[in-house]
Protein backbone atom coordinates (compact mmCIF):
# COMPACT_ATOMS: atom_id res chain seq x y z
CA UNK A 1 0.00 0.00 0.00
CA UNK A 2 1.15 3.51 -0.73
CA UNK A 3 0.23 6.68 1.12
CA UNK A 4 -2.57 7.20 -1.41
CA UNK A 5 -4.23 3.91 -0.55
CA UNK A 6 -4.44 0.45 -2.08
CA UNK A 7 -3.91 -0.25 -5.79
CA UNK A 8 -7.61 -1.04 -5.97
CA UNK A 9 -9.20 2.15 -4.66
CA UNK A 10 -12.40 0.48 -3.51
CA UNK A 11 -10.52 -1.54 -0.90
CA UNK A 12 -10.11 -0.21 2.66
CA UNK A 13 -7.81 2.77 2.92
CA UNK A 14 -5.27 3.51 5.64
CA UNK A 15 -7.06 5.15 8.54
CA UNK A 16 -10.52 4.04 7.34
CA UNK A 17 -12.26 2.19 10.15
CA UNK A 18 -14.13 -1.04 9.46
CA UNK A 19 -17.43 0.78 10.22
CA UNK A 20 -16.60 3.61 7.79
CA UNK A 21 -15.58 1.07 5.16
CA UNK A 22 -18.86 -0.86 5.67
CA UNK A 23 -20.76 2.36 4.93
CA UNK A 24 -18.66 2.90 1.81
CA UNK A 25 -19.42 -0.66 0.67
CA UNK A 26 -23.15 0.01 1.06
CA UNK A 27 -22.64 3.15 -1.02
CA UNK A 28 -20.81 1.11 -3.70
CA UNK A 29 -23.54 -1.53 -3.75
CA UNK A 30 -26.10 1.08 -4.76
CA UNK A 31 -24.57 0.95 -8.25
CA UNK A 32 -24.11 3.82 -10.72
CA UNK A 33 -27.20 5.64 -9.42
CA UNK A 34 -25.77 5.80 -5.90
CA UNK A 35 -26.25 8.85 -3.70
CA UNK A 36 -25.55 9.98 -0.16
CA UNK A 37 -29.22 10.91 0.51
CA UNK A 38 -30.29 7.43 -0.57
CA UNK A 39 -27.62 5.87 1.66
CA UNK A 40 -28.66 8.09 4.59
CA UNK A 41 -32.25 6.85 4.22
CA UNK A 42 -31.05 3.22 3.99
CA UNK A 43 -28.85 3.46 7.07
CA UNK A 44 -31.04 5.82 9.06
CA UNK A 45 -28.16 8.29 9.43
CA UNK A 46 -27.79 11.98 8.81
CA UNK A 47 -26.69 13.05 5.35
CA UNK A 48 -24.11 15.46 6.75
CA UNK A 49 -22.33 12.66 8.63
CA UNK A 50 -22.18 10.58 5.46
CA UNK A 51 -21.06 13.57 3.37
CA UNK A 52 -18.21 14.09 5.85
CA UNK A 53 -17.19 10.42 5.63
CA UNK A 54 -17.48 10.53 1.85
CA UNK A 55 -15.22 13.58 1.59
CA UNK A 56 -12.70 12.26 4.10
CA UNK A 57 -12.35 8.86 2.37
CA UNK A 58 -12.98 10.03 -1.21
CA UNK A 59 -15.97 7.81 -1.88
CA UNK A 60 -16.89 9.30 -5.23
CA UNK A 61 -13.56 8.71 -7.05
CA UNK A 62 -13.27 5.28 -5.45
CA UNK A 63 -16.79 4.40 -6.60
CA UNK A 64 -16.01 5.62 -10.12
CA UNK A 65 -12.89 3.42 -10.17
CA UNK A 66 -15.07 0.50 -9.02
CA UNK A 67 -17.59 1.14 -11.82
CA UNK A 68 -14.78 1.40 -14.38
CA UNK A 69 -13.26 -1.89 -13.22
CA UNK A 70 -16.61 -3.67 -13.47
CA UNK A 71 -17.16 -2.22 -16.95
CA UNK A 72 -13.65 -3.30 -18.01
CA UNK A 73 -14.24 -6.87 -16.79
CA UNK A 74 -17.64 -7.00 -18.50
CA UNK A 75 -16.03 -5.76 -21.73
CA UNK A 76 -13.35 -8.47 -21.52
CA UNK A 77 -16.03 -11.16 -21.22
CA UNK A 78 -18.05 -9.65 -24.07
CA UNK A 79 -14.98 -9.47 -26.31
CA UNK A 80 -14.06 -13.08 -25.55
CA UNK A 81 -17.64 -14.19 -26.29
CA UNK A 82 -17.66 -12.16 -29.51
CA UNK A 83 -14.36 -13.70 -30.62
CA UNK A 84 -15.67 -17.20 -29.92
CA UNK A 85 -18.85 -16.48 -31.90
CA UNK A 86 -16.82 -15.05 -34.79
CA UNK A 87 -14.56 -18.12 -34.89
CA UNK A 88 -17.60 -20.44 -34.83
CA UNK A 89 -19.26 -18.52 -37.67
CA UNK A 90 -16.08 -18.48 -39.75
CA UNK A 91 -15.74 -22.24 -39.22
CA UNK A 92 -19.35 -22.64 -40.37
CA UNK A 93 -18.65 -20.50 -43.45
CA UNK A 94 -15.60 -22.62 -44.33
CA UNK A 95 -17.60 -25.83 -43.95
CA UNK A 96 -20.37 -24.43 -46.14
CA UNK A 97 -17.82 -23.39 -48.74
CA UNK A 98 -16.25 -26.86 -48.72
CA UNK A 99 -19.64 -28.52 -49.14
CA UNK A 100 -20.57 -26.06 -51.89
CA UNK A 101 -17.35 -26.80 -53.77
CA UNK A 102 -17.81 -30.57 -53.37
CA UNK A 103 -21.39 -30.45 -54.62
CA UNK A 104 -20.50 -28.15 -57.51
CA UNK A 105 -17.62 -30.45 -58.49
CA UNK A 106 -19.99 -33.41 -58.42
CA UNK A 107 -22.48 -31.55 -60.59
CA UNK A 108 -19.82 -30.70 -63.14
CA UNK A 109 -17.71 -33.85 -62.93
CA UNK A 110 -19.36 -36.77 -61.12
CA UNK A 111 -16.96 -38.84 -59.01
CA UNK A 112 -17.29 -42.14 -57.12
CA UNK A 113 -20.16 -40.92 -54.95
CA UNK A 114 -22.05 -39.39 -57.85
CA UNK A 115 -23.24 -42.75 -59.09
CA UNK A 116 -24.86 -43.39 -55.72
CA UNK A 117 -26.47 -39.96 -55.43
CA UNK A 118 -30.18 -39.59 -55.94
CA UNK A 119 -29.50 -35.99 -57.00
CA UNK A 120 -28.87 -35.31 -60.63
CA UNK A 121 -25.94 -33.04 -61.62
CA UNK A 122 -28.22 -30.00 -61.96
CA UNK A 123 -29.44 -30.43 -58.37
CA UNK A 124 -25.85 -30.84 -57.18
CA UNK A 125 -24.96 -27.58 -58.88
CA UNK A 126 -28.02 -25.82 -57.38
CA UNK A 127 -27.23 -26.97 -53.84
CA UNK A 128 -23.53 -26.32 -54.34
CA UNK A 129 -24.31 -22.77 -55.42
CA UNK A 130 -26.56 -22.23 -52.37
CA UNK A 131 -23.87 -23.44 -49.99
CA UNK A 132 -21.21 -21.32 -51.67
CA UNK A 133 -23.47 -18.25 -51.68
CA UNK A 134 -24.22 -18.79 -48.00
CA UNK A 135 -20.49 -19.09 -47.19
CA UNK A 136 -19.63 -15.92 -49.13
CA UNK A 137 -22.48 -13.96 -47.56
CA UNK A 138 -21.53 -15.08 -44.05
CA UNK A 139 -17.85 -14.25 -44.56
CA UNK A 140 -18.72 -10.83 -46.03
CA UNK A 141 -20.94 -10.00 -43.05
CA UNK A 142 -18.31 -11.11 -40.55
CA UNK A 143 -15.54 -9.15 -42.27
CA UNK A 144 -17.79 -6.08 -42.31
CA UNK A 145 -18.31 -6.51 -38.56
CA UNK A 146 -22.03 -7.20 -38.92
CA UNK A 147 -23.88 -9.67 -36.75
CA UNK A 148 -25.14 -12.62 -38.74
CA UNK A 149 -28.37 -14.40 -38.04
CA UNK A 150 -27.68 -16.67 -41.01
CA UNK A 151 -27.10 -20.34 -40.44
CA UNK A 152 -25.88 -23.12 -42.70
CA UNK A 153 -28.01 -25.46 -40.61
CA UNK A 154 -31.09 -24.63 -42.69
CA UNK A 155 -29.33 -25.66 -45.89
CA UNK A 156 -27.78 -28.71 -44.25
CA UNK A 157 -31.17 -29.75 -42.85
CA UNK A 158 -32.68 -29.35 -46.28
CA UNK A 159 -30.00 -31.52 -47.86
CA UNK A 160 -30.15 -34.13 -45.10
CA UNK A 161 -33.94 -34.11 -45.49
CA UNK A 162 -33.47 -35.51 -48.98
CA UNK A 163 -32.64 -38.78 -47.24
CA UNK A 164 -29.74 -39.51 -49.53
CA UNK A 165 -26.94 -41.43 -47.74
CA UNK A 166 -24.47 -40.72 -50.54
CA UNK A 167 -25.14 -36.98 -50.25
CA UNK A 168 -24.63 -37.15 -46.50
CA UNK A 169 -21.28 -38.85 -47.11
CA UNK A 170 -20.29 -36.09 -49.56
CA UNK A 171 -21.19 -33.41 -47.01
CA UNK A 172 -19.38 -35.16 -44.16
CA UNK A 173 -16.38 -35.85 -46.38
CA UNK A 174 -16.20 -32.19 -47.42
CA UNK A 175 -16.45 -31.03 -43.80
CA UNK A 176 -13.79 -33.53 -42.70
CA UNK A 177 -11.44 -32.46 -45.51
CA UNK A 178 -11.89 -28.80 -44.55
CA UNK A 179 -11.16 -29.57 -40.87
CA UNK A 180 -8.04 -31.54 -41.80
CA UNK A 181 -6.89 -28.66 -43.97
CA UNK A 182 -7.33 -26.27 -41.01
CA UNK A 183 -5.37 -28.60 -38.70
CA UNK A 184 -2.50 -28.74 -41.21
CA UNK A 185 -2.48 -24.91 -41.36
CA UNK A 186 -2.40 -24.66 -37.55
CA UNK A 187 0.39 -27.26 -37.23
CA UNK A 188 2.47 -25.78 -40.06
Amino acid sequence: MSDEGPARPWEPRPGETPRAYAKFRRYLEQGPGRSIPKLAAELGMSESTLYDLSAKHEWRPRALAWDADIARRRDEVLLADREELLQRQLRRAKEADAVGRALTRMGLRPDDYAGELQLDPVECLRYGERYSRFATDLEDRLLAGEESEASSEGIADELFGLDDPALRRVIEEAKRAEQEQEEVKEDG
